[in-house]
């Protein structure tokens, strides 16, 4: 009897032909249908016994569906940590932290990656154990965090109320070297007063020096366009005042044209009157035209 369970009608008539010929299978991959019409994975066995001359098959039926989702979540998360691990501007670490009678004890591990060998070198694991508070933190302790005080409060913080992780942004002093971090960490509580913690810790330091010179660009092209501005204005007011002062000439030299026709009598007058109109105030109308 067919039941239409079977998705692939080849694999079901080729499965018919194997129990004919061999009387058993076993964890047969197949894909069979539900009474919902869903599709689910299964593994297949089988086996033919002859009870009173009439063959009779046995079949068993394994749905994996949910354990095959969950093999593919977890190759999926294996590659995107690969991912992250060979990136040079990532690091992965793990920490297990213990709390007894207000003290924290944390357990580091760091995975070989890009980023920490820039930050640790060659360390590979840290143990860290503290006096009390979440000050026992300190897998960036060997370098300088100005802002550790922040880091140190929201962490605890996390920890206390029970939040499922936590995000921040700081800097990490190496030597003559500034590091721009953004870290992300997740939180899982074990037991009560045990967590453990994941976080990735990327490198934006690229990023923050690409967009301080950015500003610093814009910064530079507002000061030229002010200075620019600045020039505009000076030249326009220079206009103005040589527009001013040859209407002042004009009248100037209408003057001295009038002078001198009034004075065609008198020699002297005349040439008083001459001098200045065709040299000084000459030379000054040509200028302020300039």
């Amino acid at each position: 009897m067919d039941l239409k369970l079977w998705v692939d009608e080849r694999l079901r008539q080729q499965t018919r032909k194997e129990l004919a010929v061999g009387n058993e299978l076993r964890e047969l991959p197949v894909v069979l249908r539900a009474s919902s019409g869903a599709q689910r994975d299964a593994l297949y066995s089988a086996v033919t016994i002859q009870l009173g001359g009439v063959d009779h098959v046995f079949s068993l039926v394994l749905d994996i569906t949910e354990w095959k989702q969950a093999e593919e979540a977890r190759t999926k998360s294996q590659k995107q940590l690969q991912q992250i691990l060979t990136r040079p501007d990532c690091m992965l670490w793990r920490a297990r932290v213990t709390e007894t009678d207000g003290q924290y004890r944390w357990e580091f591990e760091i995975p070989p990656s890009g980023l920490q060998k820039r930050i640790f070198g060659d360390e590979a694991g840290v143990v860290h154990e503290g006096v009390s508070g979440i000050k026992a933190r300190s897998l960036y302790g060997d370098f300088i965090v100005p802002e550790q005080a922040e880091m140190d409060a929201r962490g605890l913080g996390a920890l206390r109320s029970g939040a499922p992780g936590y995000d921040q942004a700081f800097r990490l002093i190496k030597g003559s070297q500034t590091f721009w971090l953004h870290e992300r960490v997740s939180i899982t509580s074990v037991q009560s007063g045990q967590w453990d913690l994941v976080g990735i810790t990327i490198d934006l330091t690229a990023q923050h020096e690409a967009e301080e010179a950015r500003k610093a660009s814009e910064a530079q092209l507002q000061e030229e366009l002010q200075r620019s501005s600045r020039l505009d204005s000076v030249g326009i007011l220079a206009g103005g005042i040589a527009h001013d002062f040859n209407n002042i000439l004009t009248a100037i030299m209408g003057n001295l044209t009038l002078a001198l026709l009034d004075a065609e009598a008198l020699p002297k007058t005349e040439s008083y009157c001459a001098r200045p109109r065709e040299r000084p105030c000459g030379r000054a109308t040509s200028r302020s035209n300039c």
